[in-house]
């Protein structure tokens, strides 16, 4: 099958064939869902003519755009920049997200459009243990397979019996937004449970203080499970 390249993707978490055009829910690396950005099936298929001509990526409203019509001729090279606002991936830990930079080609395939690229993107989040900043980058290998929702039976069925796990996506109209594949993909690299340093000591759990900058000067809260216990041992002042 076209695309068999795919198999191997870093890190890659799913290959449940889905439909561009509707939105999703999918599991984030703790077990939780998160959202994907909502857009409406088919959006910008009315302008698919005007963008034949254009950028294979292109924004519409808030929106990015993938055309695939750009590659019935042939492969085409595409590059764009993605502004992903925090409240949409939803993810507490995370304090800050720069650029998200994505480059790729697009070419079509006998059953489909095969798209290959590179995500690379640095962030802050904040460790697991004392909440102080810790930085990281990113830079994730992508690939998706687009294919007509008409062939999605043959398509499932052909992957049965391959067996290969593809990122299969089957799409209703040739141009759809693009922006929910590359918040799937920030989910899956944003680092979960990050540590600022390997032995990292945490806050106290009385005061917050962070046990790295200082010892706290807390005392030990007495166990009250045991006074009862105190009566029964033997008087040592005499």
């Amino acid at each position: 099958m076209p695309g068999g390249g795919l198999r191997g993707s870093a890190r890659r978490r799913s290959s449940r064939p889905r439909t561009a055009g509707r939105p999703r829910r999918s599991a984030r690396p703790d077990g939780k869902a998160f959202r994907l950005s909502r857009f409406r099936p088919g959006a910008g298929v009315g302008d698919s003519r005007d963008m034949l001509h254009g950028p294979p990526l292109r924004r519409s409203g808030r929106a990015m755009e993938l055309n695939l019509e750009q590659a019935f001729d042939g492969p085409v090279d595409l590059s764009s920049r993605f502004e992903i606002p925090l409240a949409v991936l939803d993810r507490p830990e995370l304090l800050s997200l720069g650029r998200v930079e994505f480059s790729g080609r697009l070419q079509r395939m006998e059953n489909g459009f095969l798209l290959r690229g590179k995500l690379a993107f640095a962030g802050e989040v904040a460790c697991s243990r004392c909440l102080s900043p810790v930085p990281f980058e990113r830079t994730q290998e992508v690939a998706w397979l687009f294919t007509p929702a008409h062939l999605k039976a043959a398509t499932q069925e052909e992957r049965e019996l391959s067996g290969e796990e593809l990122d299969v996506v089957f799409y209703d109209a040739l141009s759809f937004p693009f922006d929910p594949f590359v918040e799937e993909q920030l989910q899956l690299e944003i680092p979960m449970k990050p540590l600022c340093r390997e032995g990292c000591r945490g806050l106290c759990p009385e005061c917050g203080a962070d046990l790295n900058a200082a010892p706290c000067t807390c005392g030990a809260a007495p166990d009250g499970r045991w006074e009862s216990l105190k009566d029964l041992l033997p008087d040592r002042s005499s």
